[in-house]
Parts: C-alpha cells; structure tokens; sequence
C-alpha cells in the first residue's frame, strides 16, 4: 500500500507545507521555541561581554538591568562605567575573602554563624568578598526562586545576603547549588524577562508550553485591531489581550460578556424567557409540557392553583386574554422575547463554548494516539495521516469562530433587525459548512481505524477530506475577516452566497 501511495503523498504535503508558509507569511508571526530564545539570549550575552570585555554572568546581569538592549548597556558603560557598575552591583574585585585567611580550616558563616570546614565556604561575589556555607546559600537561593517571577527583581536580581552589601549574585553561583528543579525556573524567568522586554514577542500563555509568538511586523494598525496567533501547541490566542482566541468579537467586547456572565443577569434572562406571570397572583410560572396540539400549558403553584391550559375556557385565561387583549402585557412580552433572545445566544455560545472543549480534546487523541494507530494499520508513516490533523485544527477553528460569532450576534440583535437577519442566515450557512467537514472526518476516520479498511476507502478519504478541508478554512476565514470588518460588507455578498 505504501508504494502505491507515495507520489498522492508527496504532493498533498508539499501542498500542506506551502500552506503553512503562506499562512504564516500572512498572518506576519512565527513560533520561538525554548531554544530559539535562549540561542538570541545567548548571542545577545556573547556581543555584550566581547564589547565591555567582561564575564557572561557580568553581562546577563547588565542585560537584565537595562531590558535586554544591547545598544542601551553598551552606551551607558561608555558613559559612566563607575555608575552603572554601582547600580549593578557589579562592584571591583577584591583581592580575596574576607574572613578567610591562608591555611584556615575553619570559617564562621556569616548567616547561621557556626563554624564549617574551608571547603564548604562559598564565595558571594569576587567583588565583595563575603563568605556563607553551602547549605545557607542553597536555603537562600531556594526561597528566592520559589518567591516566583518578579519583574525587576526577585531572583535574578539577587544580591549578597550580608547586610547592607549589594554585591550581586551572578547566574554562575546560582547554577551551581539550586536544585535541578530550581534551576529550571531560575532559568524560565530569565528566558521570560527576555521576551517580556521586547514588544514584538510574547509567551505562549498555555501552562506547560515554553514556546513564544514573534511579530514579523508590528504596526500599530495592526496591534489596535484583532489578532489571533496559533501555538505549536495548537492553542490560539489574542495577541492583545492574552485571552482565547476570539475574532470576529474585540477585546472590549469579550470582556463586556465576561462581566455579563459573572452577574446573575442571565439567570433573570432564563426566567424572564422561560416563564410567565400568573394573570391571578403574578408570580412567575414554567412551561411544564405541553398537550396533544402543541399547545404549551402552565400551573401555578400552590396555593393559587392556577390552570393556564391554552384552549380551556377557565377564568384565569379569560382575565389573561383579556388584559393582553388591552395591552396590559405588552411590555412585558416585548421585555420577554429580548430575554429569549438574550438566553438563546448565551445557550448557543455555552454549548459551542463546550463543543471546543471536545474538539481540542479530540485533536489531541489524533495527534498523541490515532496518528500511531493508523501508521500500524495500514503499514504508512505516520506523517502521511497528517490530513486529518489538519482538518481537526480546522474543526477547533470552526467551533471557536462559531462560539465567539454568538457573542457577535448578541450585541448585533440589540439594536439592527435586519443586519441580525442577515447574519444569521451566514451563521447558519457557517454551521452548515461546519457539519459536513465534522461528518466527514468522524466518518473517515472511523472507517480508517478499522483493520480490514481497504486501499480504495482510504485513498478517497485522503482525496475528499484536503478538499474540504480547504472550503472550510476558506469560508471561515472570509466570514470572520467580513464580521470584523463590519456586517454592512457581507450584504454584498449574501445575494452570490444565497445563489449557491
């Protein structure tokens, strides 16, 4: 099967890479890995300590000191050399330890103040000279780094721990007594403070993932409308704001739904769209079932008893009829079907919100599980199934653009009848699409997962999935660039979309 299958599988992944560049030439940014940053720390490291012809420790802690801008350090060493040695701690060199003379066996710690052999002495700084044992330094050092990240301080700006000496502590000493787990943070804070100091890149804010997202191009334009960056480890996020990725809505908007949803505004909503007052004691009624007809029927509660039943010649309908007859309940029906409307696009932005949920779980199955399995099967590489991790990228695309279009139609339906009418038709038209790729690849890969699949099942399977594939990525990304653009643009279009 292999054989037969190479020359179809060159070209769909050649096809997908050029894909890929594209895409990222586009959308102007790139992934840094963990050893991307720390390979421009270290060139960075290496110009500054040629340049002033000092250590690497001296320079990473003159880098730190002015935000990791080589040009900033190297102009204000030039300037007043005394100066900035003094506010970096980077004091002259003494001759030697103090406290320590040739031929001692023993010192005095100058923290814990008991005596220890010579060779558990540990120097703090060449420049000032102060002498602790080993397990002080590690106890310090421990309880710095275990402070966490903090900006403009904490552990990477350590200093001497004798009083009134701000002497500092270089990366060299630090290094060499923290624990390995120690020594990881000590050196995620420092790649973090890297990228914290240059505008054009940010950490990837998903736990666990060390990667971060460079700009290739950072206009203010740019950064003053949405933009959202995919991970290598397939999380999207809002370059602004840090959150989930959440085009076709803005910043502002997503956090005026957070603080909507945090209040109990939506539980009102629900009864307000749910339920009715009883026309006898007012108190808010369920729909409970409804009867042969369709009808929907109600009963208040005890004591009141009230029978609502459609269709039933009771009095309690009779006065209900008759004021809404006069006009009595106008506002109040006009005040519920604004609550509906508010509930149905909560109930559909919670249920895609779900949906996401699932799609990046399943994402992940394809990716960590089914991608081997299918490799045993049909005796191919795994890297010739990476079609269907494309389509699933898609589908997690699709159920996010889907989620946040909920919040987009909540605030449209507020104040433009027609222009919600036409989204909503695009919204539908978007689900549509949705479903069938989602079909598709459940379908397929069902199918492909069986032993006895055969060579022609999957061979049309890898020829209809791309395919579709590339409709979707297409039609989504066309609506959520028209949505931002505001949904007058999409009238122009919906006469062609509705034609199809």
């Amino acid at each position: 099967m292999a054989e037969c299958e190479n020359d179809y599988y060159d070209s769909y992944y050649s096809e997908r890479l050029d894909h890929d560049h594209a895409n990222k030439k586009k959308n102007k940014f790139i992934i840094l890995t963990e050893e991307d940053v720390g390979s421009r720390m270290d060139d960075d490291i290496l110009q500054v300590s040629s340049v002033l012809s000092v250590s690497r420790e001296a320079a990473t802690i003159l880098l730190y000191r002015y935000n990791w801008d080589v040009t900033d350090v190297v102009q204000e060493w030039f300037e007043n050399q005394e100066g900035v040695r003094s506010a970096s701690g980077l004091f002259r060199e003494k001759p030697g330890p103090m406290d320590v003379e040739d031929g001692d066996e023993e010192f005095v710690c100058r923290i814990c103040w008991k005596e220890h052999p010579i060779a558990l002495v540990v120097v703090a700084s060449a420049a000032c000279g102060h002498v602790f044992c080993k397990n002080c330094w590690k106890e310090f050092i421990s309880k710095s780094i275990n402070e966490g990240y903090v900006k403009d301080g904490g552990c990477l700006m350590l200093r001497c721990p004798q009083d009134s000496c701000g002497a500092a502590v270089g990366g060299n000493i630090i290094r060499s007594l923290a624990s390995d787990g120690d020594k990881n943070k000590y050196d995620k804070f420092l790649a973090r403070s890297y990228v914290e100091s240059r505008a054009n890149l940010k950490l990837c804010p998903t736990p666990g993932c060390n990667c971060a997202v460079e700009l290739d191009n950072r206009g203010p334009d740019r950064l003053s409308k949405n933009f959202d960056v995919s991970c290598n480890c397939m999380y999207g996020f809002c370059w602004n704001c840090l959150g989930e990725a959440h085009s076709p809505v803005d910043c502002e908007t997503v956090a005026l739904w957070a603080v909507k949803n945090s209040s109990d505004l939506e539980t009102k909503n629900w009864l307000l769209a749910n339920t009715k007052p009883c026309p006898k004691c007012q108190r808010r009624i369920e729909n409970v079932g409804d009867i042969d007809n369709g009808d929907w029927y109600m009963t208040c509660a005890p004591p009141c008893g009230c029978d609502l039943r459609n269709g039933e010649e009771t009095l309690a309908c009779n006065t209900y009829e008759k004021a809404k007859n006069e006009g009595v309940y106008d506002e109040v029906e006009k005040t519920r079907r604004r609550a509906k409307a508010s509930w149905d696009y909560f109930e559909r932005w919670y249920n895609n919100h779900l949906s996401l949920e699932r799609a990046f779980l399943d994402l992940h199955l394809m990716k960590n599980q089914n991608l081997e399995m299918l490799s045993k099967i049909h005796g191919l590489e795994a890297t010739q199934f990476w079609f269907i991790v494309d389509a699933w990228v898609q589908i997690v695309e699709c159920t996010r653009v889907l989620k946040w279009a909920s919040v987009y139609g909540y605030y449209l339906q507020q104040y433009e009848h027609k222009k919600k009418e036409l989204f909503d038709y695009l919204l539908s038209k978007a689900e549509g699409v949705y479903e069938i790729l989602h079909q598709c690849a459940n379908k397929g890969l069902s199918k492909c997962l069986e032993a006895e699949c055969s060579l022609d099942t999957f061979l049309d399977f890898r020829t209809k999935l791309p395919a579709l594939t590339r409709v979707t990525r297409k039609y989504f990304a066309d609506l959520v660039t028209a949505l931002e653009n505001g949904i007058a643009e999409l009238a122009s279009s919906s006469h062609t979309i509705k034609q199809k």
